[in-house]
């Protein structure tokens, strides 16, 4: 099974909600608001204050990406991510990937690819429609279920 993700709402913009997307036959969307997400950036600075942050930003980018897709990957599931933080890419697939093995989540280098999604993919369509309201996400974040993760 083939699944791309995408992201609406980017993870340090402040002021509006950050919803992550996969979709290929299947969609399943997680939303976190953003008074969530300012309550968990305050935590996260608190916890790690020599942390600058991009590092803040990447690392909740990836435990979102973990969160996303932890109860659908299986051995034949290959992840096609779309590039939101350019040159990041093995930071994002090493914290995922770390994140899996802490859960005892088997997957492969392999499984987790970067490219460009587009505005014609349904992971797109299913982040843009939850970001906006037009559809209710799967799952809403809380802050704590994000810091349990560091």
């Amino acid at each position: 099974m083939n699944l791309d993700i995408d992201q609406s709402g980017r993870v340090e913009n402040r002021t509006e909600p950050t919803v992550l997307a996969f979709a290929n036959g299947i969609q399943f969307t997680i939303r976190l608001e953003k008074a969530t997400k300012q309550k968990l950036l305050r935590e996260l600075g608190r916890i790690k204050p020599d942390w600058k942050k991009k590092q803040q930003h990447l690392t909740i980018f990836s435990i979102l990406m973990f969160l996303l897709i932890k109860d659908h990957l299986k051995s034949d599931t290959y992840i096609t991510i779309d590039r939101e933080f350019d040159g990041q890419d093995e930071f994002i697939r090493d914290h995922v990937m770390a994140l899996c093995r802490k859960h005892n989540i088997p997957v492969r280098y392999d499984q987790l690819q970067f490219a460009l999604i587009g505005k014609k993919s349904s992971a797109h369509a299913a982040a843009i429609n939850t970001y906006r309201g037009n559809i209710k996400p799967n799952r809403e974040l809380k802050a704590e279920e994000v810091l349990a993760e560091l």
